[in-house]
């Protein structure tokens, strides 16, 4: 027993005088990584702010601590934090201990290993993320203070008691740099807390990392976080299907006037058909055995939209998204110019006086006839009979107007579908009302910004949707990517749920695109898109980084027009030095991609296409009878206004009252929903 005692005591005179040393040494080694840490979240931060926004799903089983509420979130995630160090408590109180020798010290231990417990706690359980910083920072700051102070002491010092502290304060901030960063990496990569840290992002406004299943994507902006939540039972006012731009500004509406809504989408990803997508997803949807050619840049450079859609800066779309403050979220660029097809070559819209004077697009006489058809549609007004000259435009075909002012076929063109934006010539023989309060539309959205009447959000019209979903969300609104509908639920046919992987959602009123309801859809045609990388601008758009273009049916002996809609890297949808130009026409023959040609004829030479045509439906009934509301397809049309009717349709059918768009809803967070 003795030579047992002399061997323990000859261990501990070791483990004392080389202490020092090593616990200096793995000191030194933590503070070093944890720095390198500090350094590389910067980085990440900074070059986060530089790239496009990713749309991520989260798994459910990750999700649990938010599936209840936001404070079960918190004490579930605190929970866990003290847990995991309590069970640090015991090997490193042994050890210290072992090097220190006196339970006096061992008790100090464990008073460290308690502020550990206290500075975990408060980091998770604040929802303010400058104060998780103070309580970061001041416990770094108490660690280096007590570990400074000892070093100071230790080597002039004939006490032990000081190396001993200044092992334990080593030891302690070890450990706990270490448990720190990993609790910090698991709540921040959603292995714990994940309820806690979207809550406080969504309200904060802020960046968290992400896991989708397939690795760590970190700093993406917490709009494109799903929060995963058990449905079984749970009882909505509205539960929409499906992300598009159509069905989420109708969840966004709905959410803000205190509707609780649920919203469903089978896909990964926002969007739906008005989705917009990363090279890697465009070649797996179109060329699933393909891989993205390596000379088109990294694929995050990259949101290539589905459908071609600008929005008119002074119209109705531009409205709502001010109504709402969904701009908060998004930020738009001027689209270049808007350009029209005539006599075999493309021609600028004239944005000013100059450029209309120069224009080749009419000549002399017709600018003249064509100016007093301008004068008369702004001077026009409805409840002044001196203004119409004999032409009461409620009742009168616009082609009677242009008879009136007597242009000729070709301006009538320009004016029906540069201007107008119709999409054949039916618009010719109906009422003038709606061709004049489109022209009235071109020309007060051309006035707003100048040189094009368009707008265009950055990083693509998948901000749209995701934006709206946002606004959804931050009112309440539950969103779940990735979650397939099995079954429309009713009784005595009405709507009462929607059946999901075994769980029933309760609602008396469902929103939805035709996809989710091929019983309940019609037919109405076709429309087919070619979507372009181009690695140089149009020709003849004098180098135009984005312009729409429109070829008139009959110049090109069509029954319907053609559009291209295109964009480059100057709206962060490309990468440097590469445009994308969207081809799109109703469908009139057995060959849909050969309708397109006289339009890919005027893009040059084509670096990639991808041809897809998609079916057009709109719903048999209004859905009034069972509370089932169904948008209809997304038409060739390159602006948001027909969307935007459909809209205010289906919201008062849901409501029973109009939309109106009168001012900004106040925030949630200062009052809840209101006008300004």
């Amino acid at each position: 027993m003795a030579t047992i005692g002399t061997l323990s005591n000859r261990s501990r005179l070791a483990l004392d005088d080389n202490a020092y040393s090593v616990w200096l040494a793995v000191f030194v080694l933590f503070l070093t990584w944890w720095l390198l840490q500090l350094v590389l979240y910067g980085l990440r931060a900074v070059r986060a702010r530089r790239e496009p926004s990713v749309q991520l799903p989260i798994l459910e089983e990750i999700e649990r601590p938010a599936r209840d509420s936001e404070w079960l979130g918190k004490v579930e995630a605190a929970r866990k934090a003290a847990r995991d160090t309590f069970l640090m408590l015991f090997p490193a109180a042994v050890l210290i201990t072992a090097v220190g020798g006196d339970y006096t010290l061992t008790v100090l231990a464990w008073v460290f290993f308690l502020l550990a417990i206290f500075w975990q706690l408060g980091a998770l359980a604040t929802e303010s993320p400058s104060v998780h910083a103070a309580f970061t920072l001041l416990s770094l700051a108490l660690v280096i203070g007590i570990f400074v102070l000892a070093l100071k002491r230790a080597p002039s010092s004939g006490n032990s008691c000081w190396r001993d502290l200044l092992n334990i304060v080593s030891l302690f901030f070890a450990i706990v740099s270490f448990r720190g960063l990993l609790e910090a990496d698991d709540c921040m990569g959603m292995q714990r807390c994940w309820g806690l840290r979207i809550t406080m992002a969504i309200k904060y406004n802020q960046k968290i990392s992400s896991y989708n299943g397939e690795g760590t994507l970190e700093h993406h902006p917490a709009k494109h976080i799903t929060i995963l939540r058990a449905i079984d039972d749970e009882s909505y006012d509205v539960i929409v299907l499906g992300t598009g731009l159509t069905e989420c500004i109708l969840s966004g509406l709905l959410s803000v006037e205190g509707k609780k809504v649920l919203h469903m989408d089978r896909n990964d990803y926002y969007g739906g058909e008005s989705a917009s997508l990363n090279l890697t997803q465009l070649y797996r949807k179109f060329r699933p055995d393909q891989q993205p050619p390596s000379q088109f840049g990294r694929d995050r450079d990259w949101n290539v939209d589905l459908i071609p859609k600008f929005a008119m800066a002074s119209g109705e779309f531009t409205n709502i998204l001010y109504h709402t403050d969904v701009t908060r979220y998004l930020e738009f660029r001027q689209i270049a110019g808007s350009y029209v097809y005539r006599d075999g070559r493309i021609s600028k819209v004239p944005s000013n006086q100059t450029e209309a004077v120069s224009s080749p697009l009419m000549g002399i006489f017709e600018k003249r006839r064509a100016k007093k058809f301008f004068e008369f549609v702004q001077g026009y007004d409805f409840n002044n009979p001196a203004t119409h000259q004999g032409l009461d435009l409620n009742t009168v075909p616009m082609t009677e107007v242009y008879k009136k002012f007597g242009l000729e076929p070709g301006t009538q063109d320009f004016v029906g579908h540069a201007l107008a934006l119709h999409l054949d010539d039916s618009y010719m023989t109906q009422p003038a009302k709606e061709t004049y309060e489109r022209i009235c539309l071109y020309m007060n959205s051309m006035a707003r910004y100048g040189k094009s009447p368009y707008i265009y959000p950055l990083y693509g019209l998948g901000e749209l949707p995701q934006g709206f979903a946002r606004l959804s969300a931050i009112y309440g609104g539950t969103y779940m990517l990735n979650k397939k509908v099995d079954e429309l639920v009713y009784e005595d046919g009405k709507i009462v749920g929607v059946k999901s992987e075994g769980e029933v959602a309760k609602t008396k009123a469902v929103i939805g695109d035709p996809s989710y309801f091929p019983d309940k859809v019609k037919k109405t045609g076709q429309v087919v898109r070619a979507i372009c990388i181009l690695n140089h601008p149009i020709p003849n758009t004098a180098d135009a980084d984005s312009l729409q273009i429109v070829i008139p049916q009959k110049q090109v002996n069509r029954g319907h027009d053609i559009y291209i809609a295109a964009v480059s890297y100057a709206h962060n949808v490309a990468a440097k030095d590469y445009w994308t130009a969207i081809v799109s026409t109703i469908v009139e023959t057995s060959d849909p991609e050969k309708e397109l040609q006289p339009a890919l004829a005027l893009l040059g030479p084509i670096a990639e296409k991808f041809i897809s045509v998609s079916d057009l439906y709109e719903p048999v009934a209004d859905g009034r009878a069972d509370g089932v509301y169904i948008t209809k397809s997304y038409d060739a049309t390159s602006h948001f206004e027909t969307t935007c009717q459909e809209v205010k349709d289906v919201y008062k059918r849901v409501t029973g009252n109009e939309l109106k768009v009168e001012g900004k809803v106040k925030k949630q967070e200062e009052g809840g929903a209101g006008a300004e």
